[in-house]
């Protein structure tokens, strides 16, 4: 699963917020950006090239908590797109 992350601030979407330190990317608050998941829809081969091409940088992956977060963020927030929900239903990421 790829996800978008930004700054937080409060006019954005609060349903997954991390704080500084929880993850390499973590420089300060951070929220994850549903709104963007439809973007995000990518094969693991067009993921490789876009990392190869420099358009995309490989990070570790998220811990299970944080992991745990994101999905529940999912869950309640508004602004996921069908297209989006088809793909995390495709994956298995939620019962």
């Amino acid at each position: 699963m790829l996800a978008a992350f930004t700054s937080f601030d409060t006019y954005k979407d609060d349903s997954c917020v991390l704080e500084e330190g929880e993850h390499e990317f973590c420089q300060h608050e951070t929220c994850v950006s549903y709104d963007f998941l439809d973007d995000m829809i990518m094969s693991g081969k067009e993921i490789d090239v876009a990392i190869s091409k420099g358009l995309a940088k490989k990070k570790d992956p998220v811990s299970s908590d944080v992991l745990a977060r994101i999905l529940d963020g999912a869950r309640s927030t508004k602004r996921i797109h069908n297209a989006s929900w088809v793909e995390l239903d495709k994956q298995g990421l939620f019962d």
